[in-house]
């Protein structure tokens, strides 16, 4: 099959005035070949941008629902995501989450709400760092009853309606 654009590579390179592959050192190394998600981990995730929304954006800690055997083939994961600021507690779709329910925990992380109303699929490339690890099934339940809530899978909760 023969090329689409005629033009030899070096001649694209003397175009551009530099040769770009001087420039590249290594391959990148991905950080998910540390550790791999894993259901009820704590990441810092790149959501990325959403102006004039209330959608959670930017660098921000994620937990990871999604099932392991989908973490472990599939290049996505499912988070939610969490925020500091503990506003409407009252809501189905919010519950805390506090550091004492974390265990291997490699970064700090303040007093959170759990956003699971912001339920979405991200990148695992957007999976940042590891931050630890939910081990309190207590605190894996609530939130796993906020989702259940937000997704109206079970018929008892009807302020969701």
């Amino acid at each position: 099959m023969a090329r689409k654009n005629k033009r030899l590579k070096t001649e694209y390179h003397r175009g551009l005035g530099f040769d770009p592959r001087k420039y590249i050192t290594a391959p990148v190394q991905h950080h998910t070949t540390e550790h791999k998600p894993q259901r009820g981990d704590i990441w810092f995730a790149d959501l990325g941008s959403h102006p004039d929304s209330s959608v959670q954006g930017g660098i921000r800690p994620v937990i990871i629902l999604s099932n392991d055997m989908g973490n472990a083939h599939a290049d996505t994961v499912n988070i939610v995501p969490m925020t500091r600021h503990l506003k409407k507690p009252e809501l189905p779709c919010h519950t805390h989450l506090f550091p004492d329910s974390i265990s291997d925990l490699h970064q700090h992380l303040d007093p959170s709400m759990i956003l699971a109303e912001q339920l979405t699929t991200v990148s695992k490339h957007a999976l940042r760092s590891y931050a630890g690890h939910i081990s309190d099934a207590d605190a894996m339940n609530r939130i796993e009853t906020a989702v259940i809530a937000q997704l109206f899978l079970e018929r008892r909760h009807p302020e969701c309606l």
